[in-house]
């Protein structure tokens, strides 16, 4: 079913060669009228562009799915581990992992100082690439030495910040985790840039196969024969959840291994063409070099973005850790709730693939065409269709739950009640994403601070206030107020700065056709007391409605595909 809603997603957002009533009745359905006409007069008076526009849109749709597809296979084939690790460890051990790999996602936002997003805005000149490239990767390299150096300097105190002290093995190898994965963040976004998604692709799953085959090999098979000996050693179960970091640390060193020698000893074609006007220099070996003038501008343009993103990381992940201190029970009990709910959030995890690879192929595509006259119509309809498709993956999610619990262990499934108000939560993250565009094409990342430490102050208060008393569901719902804060602050500043004709009514009846078909789902789950089979049928049914109404709506420029 995954595969069938990236099928309809790529169909409806590349199949655009565009008619021009259609345009205009289907993309801006609800817009005011004087928005209804400035479009139509635009389109009509200039129908070349706006077909223009439709092509870039397939280009984007065709670069989000070889994206998409590297997510995909690494998050299902990560997916499947999650029945391995519900079984193996402890609801405890398993809060302690995810703790570990939320500090993780801090940690990288501020270890690569966001240049990963400076070099989008300053490597994409050809002419510019090389040294940009270079100046980025040697100063992540010189700053992992040194906070590396830093953290096995103060690893003992490190563990008992982390109310883990008898478990400074697992500190180890964290750090030496963020050490590989800070520095492969420029060579993928290089590999961004130059418009080659296969080669960004075949890394990540070659990374999280050996992650996983490890991962397999250890917890399945070495511990059911715990007396055969590798590398002079036997199976510990005292190391536990330890295996499952050493197995990500090999991944991390294969990953960064195969981008170096991409970056520095390979030389190949980009594999997927630029979008029409946006040139693209060939790949080419790479050297180390520093510019400590263009530093000074990368630095400038990033540091910003530092905070946002420490602040969209924090959102993300902080509720886990209030948790393990908030909740009222002893701290075992609060570490075995913290890994209830992160297993439950797992659950998400298709709303999370698609919305992923949607920024992994959007923000040089952005960029690419920020100067471009027809970018604020062609960011609308981005905007819609990425709100369709996220959409009708939560309604899939929300409509098999009851099947996919049973991917976790029994005593990881007492968190279903989050994942709904989680996975609209991450639906209005995705429209934010959207909607924040605008502060990085035109250079004012501070708004991105201020909006991302507006969305951190409800995370935090409603965390400290809800968590004593709701338990994870006050997680659950601050997420939701964040975001949902997030969403709109995003688009009410934009407008100011960044004026984009997002189709609001459409993408709002996409949103509210999904939630309004879950609860008509529930209800009548409820009403008719049916069988688990039998409900299934009647949530596909309601499934199939979703798309029959997206497909009613978007027919003619899915028809104008031949």
């Amino acid at each position: 079913m995954g595969l069938l809603i990236s099928d309809f997603g790529f169909r409806i957002v590349g199949s655009f060669n565009f008619k021009l009533i259609a345009f205009v009745q289907s993309c801006n359905l609800l817009l005011p009228n004087s928005k209804h006409a400035e479009v139509a007069e635009s389109a009509i008076r200039n129908p070349q562009s706006a077909i223009k526009r439709m092509s870039l849109l397939k280009k984007l749709a065709g670069e989000t799915a070889i994206y998409g597809l590297s997510s995909i296979v690494g998050r299902v084939i990560n997916f499947l581990l999650v029945p391995i690790h519900s079984r193996v460890f402890l609801e405890g051990e398993y809060g302690v992992s995810q703790k570990l790999y939320a500090v993780v996602g801090i940690a990288m936002v501020f270890l690569t100082f966001r240049l990963e997003t400076a070099y989008f805005r300053f490597g994409t000149d050809a002419t510019d690439r090389e040294r940009s490239f270079g100046t980025a990767l040697t100063t992540l390299l010189v700053a992992t030495g040194i906070w590396l150096a830093l953290g096995l300097a103060f690893m003992q105190p490190l563990a008992d910040w982390l109310l883990m002290p008898d478990r400074t093995d697992l500190v180890l190898m964290v750090l030496a985790i963020l050490a590989l994965d800070v520095l492969a963040e420029i060579p993928f976004a290089r590999l961004r840039l130059e418009k080659r998604p296969i080669r960004f692709a075949s890394i990540k799953i070659a990374g999280i196969m050996t992650n996983v085959l490890l991962t397999l090999a250890i917890l399945v098979w070495w511990r059911s024969h715990p007396s055969f000996a590798v590398f002079g050693g036997t199976y510990n179960p005292a190391f536990g959840i330890g295996y499952v970091f050493l197995a990500n640390l090999m991944g991390s060193v294969v990953v960064l291994a195969l981008l170096l020698f991409d970056a520095f000893f390979k030389k190949s074609k980009p594999q997927v063409s630029a979008p029409l006007d946006a040139p693209i220099a060939t790949a080419s070996k790479l050297r180390l070099q520093f510019d400590a003038v263009l530093f000074k501008k990368m630095a400038l343009y990033s540091a910003p973005l530092v905070i946002v993103g420490l602040a969209g990381v924090a959102d993300e992940t902080l509720d886990r850790i209030l948790q393990e201190r908030l909740l009222p029970g002893t701290l075992e009990e609060n570490q075995a709730t913290m890994g209830i709910y992160s297993a439950g959030y797992k659950l998400t995890v298709i709303l999370a693939l698609f919305t992923q690879a949607f920024r992994y192929a959007a923000e040089p595509f952005f960029f690419a065409h920020a100067k471009n006259k027809d970018a604020p119509e062609l960011y609308g309809q981005v905007a819609k269709f990425f709100t369709l498709i996220s959409a009708l993956g939560m309604l899939f999610v929300l409509l098999y739950l009851d099947a996919f619990q049973y991917i976790l262990g029994a005593k990881f499934r007492g968190a279903l009640d989050a994942v709904p108000v989680v996975l609209l939560a991450s639906l209005f993250l995705g429209i934010y994403y959207n909607f924040s565009t605008w502060y990085r094409l035109t250079d004012r990342t501070m708004w991105g601070v201020y909006i991302s430490l507006f969305g951190l102050a409800i995370t935090v208060f409603f965390n400290v206030l809800w968590i004593p008393t709701l338990g994870y569901m006050g997680s659950a719902y601050a997420k939701l107020l964040c975001y949902g804060g997030m969403m709109v602050a995003g688009w009410y500043f934009g407008q100011r700065y960044f004026p984009v004709n997002y189709p609001l009514g459409r993408m709002a009846l996409y949103v509210g056709l999904a939630v309004g078909l879950y609860f008509v789902a529930e209800a009548l789950a409820q009403w008719a007391g049916y069988s688990f089979a039998l409900k299934m049928v009647v949530n596909t049914v309601l499934l199939v409605a979703y798309l029959g109404v997206a497909w009613r709506l978007e027919r003619r420029s899915l028809a104008a595909l031949k």
